[in-house]
């Protein structure tokens, strides 16, 4: 979950309008979460909970990362 804090970043940012979006960006952050995606694959115990409360601490980490860049 922790390799998902890219992704998180990047969508943020352009949510927010921080970054203009970036096709060749885009194409490196996915092929980093598809090599994530491919190595956990074969994870026999998921839990969704933890999955629910790990993806929704990378999405605050993320917009609070980028909330202290901007007005830092």
């Amino acid at each position: 979950m922790q390799a998902f804090t890219p992704v998180a970043i990047l969508l943020i940012s352009w949510a927010f309008r921080i970054a203009e979006p970036n096709r060749k960006l885009a194409i490196i952050v996915f092929m980093i979460s598809a090599g994530v995606a491919l190595t956990s694959h074969g994870e026999l115990r998921f839990n969704l909970i933890g999955f629910i409360t790990q993806a929704a601490a990378v999405g605050v980490r993320s917009f609070l990362f980028l909330f202290l860049l901007l007005y830092s």
